[in-house]
């Protein structure tokens, strides 16, 4: 298994670990180039992340904020529908009870 220790970079691949080599001018501008270019990509990178991370928390909140407006409508609709079963029993508890007290 090898580790991310033990496996060399890209920077190191390329030869960009800030050692100085003395070689010609036109390998130092185009290792300084290099990393330039590395700089820039794992900025975007860094930008993707979180543009991505952005999104995913807008999205989040919006999942949220849908359920929570369902869970309510659901509970409302749930309190109607006993209150008009209360109110079908009330009624029809009075009812027997005037029917009894006119049979007295």
């Amino acid at each position: 298994m090898t580790t991310k220790a033990m496996t060399p970079s890209p920077l190191q691949q390329r030869g960009l670990t800030g050692r100085r080599s003395s070689g010609e001018p036109g390998k130092v501008q185009q290792r300084a180039q290099d990393r330039e270019k590395d700089v820039k990509a794992l900025q975007q990178r860094v930008e993707a992340i979180n543009r991505s991370a952005d999104e995913a928390v807008r999205d989040s909140e919006k999942i949220f904020t849908e359920l929570i407006h369902l869970i309510e409508k659901r509970s409302s609709e749930v309190k109607q529908k006993i209150r008009s079963q209360q109110k079908t029993q009330v009624s029809q508890a009075q009812d027997l009870e005037e029917k009894l007290q006119q049979e007295l």
